[in-house]
């Protein structure tokens, strides 16, 4: 029995969509029951597949996360067993706009953020778990979706202008965020292709180093940064 706990060492299994479609980086996480024990965390590949080692040998449930999908969330899971993680569309949203604090006008192309759930929290480690994204079009309109019925926090950023915040937002109330001027380190992580490369880990060096993940469009943002390298 002993040498079997031993062996058993990892949870392993897919990630697809509604119609069956493996899904690339969703993130994968096994939260232990006890509070002071750290959580575990991993990726899908390209085929759906992940990996994740086990948070010792107590109980603990599965969360799996993609922008824009319903977080999928299960307990006594047996891992022994592959596991198959279905992620839906849909859920609740948020809409609003994005505005330049200063001439109103609308701001296309601003970063919308929030976060689902709430193990994001005990996982400092992996900047991507919950995290719901979105892109401002030409009215300056965002839409967050996969949310749950929840109270939110949405943040919105753009090149050349500092971070802001709103606190308490529910799902279907429309939300204006309003942008000034300010500083930052902001751009899009690209492959060989030109492709946009999601949830890679970037680094950002001065006093301290400071570790943040790209959003579902390749997107880096660092506010309030000085000294960075």
């Amino acid at each position: 029995m002993w040498m079997h706990l031993l062996l058993l060492s990892s949870l392993t299994g897919t990630v697809i969509d509604e119609q069956n479609r493996p899904l690339e980086g969703a993130v994968v996480a096994l939260i232990p029951r006890a509070y002071g024990e750290e959580p575990k965390t991993g990726a899908s590949d390209a085929n759906g597949r992940f990996e994740v080692g086990l948070p010792g040998i107590g109980a603990f449930r599965v969360e799996a996360y993609a922008s824009g999908y319903v977080p999928f969330k299960a307990r006594d899971v047996d891992p022994e067993k592959p596991l198959s993680i279905v992620l839906r569309r849909g859920g609740e949203t948020i809409t609003g706009v994005v505005r330049d604090g200063t001439t109103l006008d609308p701001l296309e192309g601003a970063i919308v953020e929030s976060r689902t759930g709430d193990s994001w929290v005990r996982v400092s480690n992996e900047p991507r778990l919950g995290l719901v994204d979105a892109v401002s079009d030409e009215r300056g309109e965002f839409r967050l979706e996969g949310l749950t019925k929840s109270s939110y926090s949405v943040s919105a950023s753009a090149p050349g202008y500092g971070r802001t915040t709103k606190a308490n937002v529910s799902p279907g109330e429309a939300v204006e965020l309003y942008l000034f001027p300010g500083s930052g380190v902001y751009g899009r992580l690209l492959d060989e292709n030109e492709i946009p490369v999601d949830g890679a880990l970037v680094s950002a060096e001065g006093g301290d180093r400071i570790s943040f993940g790209c959003g579902s469009f390749g997107t880096v943002v660092l506010r309030g940064t000085t000294g960075l390298t």
